[in-house]
């Protein structure tokens, strides 16, 4: 297990930190220190062996937990709001850290986490719990790209917020729609073709590309004008290329 406050022994090294976990396993002495050296240089601390925890920053310190997590070949590696200490570039180290370890070691990770950013990084898998049970669970993607659950949803707005201001609003004269493309429609051309196909204008409100694990995924709010007919013809042509179209308002 990695705790969100570290939880060292402030009176032992690195690597007796470490080497603790191995001792209450009863793991012979002769076979610690290749063990300790080993986990050392994997999460890269290998020139902090002698340090003490007061000496190390944040993330130095979650280095050294997750080392001590390891030192058993544990099956599961549960963290538990493992980042919710560390600012976002030391965050960003220990994501990469967790995701080395799970492919080449083989070892499933459970992330416990509210920071909706950390389960977008890192986790294939997510499970959305609300008042002590699972209210929406799958594949990441699926619920970023297409949430169900309202919590999901509120969840997912803080890192996908794709809203406009009021003060926009006032000067939509058009049909507004919100459009979703999941995996390579983000990276096609499909609005121009729309705008080449049919006589309406468009533009792009706001919106973006981003990445679940490493897959895409488009949000976009545009305005449509012209013809009324046109407008309805390049709304059917959208539905028909896209992922998902919502029409927000019908001018």
């Amino acid at each position: 297990m990695i705790f969100q406050g570290f939880h060292l022994i402030s009176s032992k090294t690195v690597q007796e930190n470490i080497a603790f976990a191995l001792k209450v396993a009863g793991v012979a002495e002769r076979e610690m220190e290749p063990k300790v050296n080993h986990l050392l240089q994997l999460v890269g601390l290998e020139n902090y062996s002698l340090h003490y925890p007061a000496q190390l920053s944040g993330g130095q310190k979650q280095r050294v937990c997750i080392a001590r997590a390891l030192a058993n070949n544990p099956e599961v590696l549960l963290c538990d709001e493992a980042t919710s200490a560390l600012d976002p570039n030391t965050t960003r180290s220990i994501l990469t850290l967790l995701k080395k370890i799970n492919r080449e070691l083989g070892i499933t990770i459970v992330i416990v986490t509210h920071e909706m950013e950390v389960v977008k990084a890192i986790c294939d898998r997510c499970a959305v719990m609300q008042d002590g049970r699972v209210i929406e669970q799958g594949l990441t993607y699926d619920i970023f790209s297409n949430p169900t659950e309202q919590l999901a949803r509120k969840f997912i707005e803080t890192v996908l917020d794709v809203h406009l201001p009021d003060r926009l609003l006032e000067h939509v004269h058009g049909k507004l729609v919100r459009l979703h493309f999941r995996g390579d429609l983000a990276t096609e051309g499909i609005i121009s073709e729309m705008l080449k196909n049919h006589h309406v204008k468009g533009n792009i409100l706001h919106g973006k590309v981003d990445y679940i694990g490493d897959v895409p995924l488009g949000i976009f709010i545009m305005e449509i004008n012209g013809d009324e007919k046109e407008m309805d013809l390049a709304i059917d042509y959208l539905k028909q290329s896209v992922s998902k179209v919502e029409v927000l308002s019908n001018g």
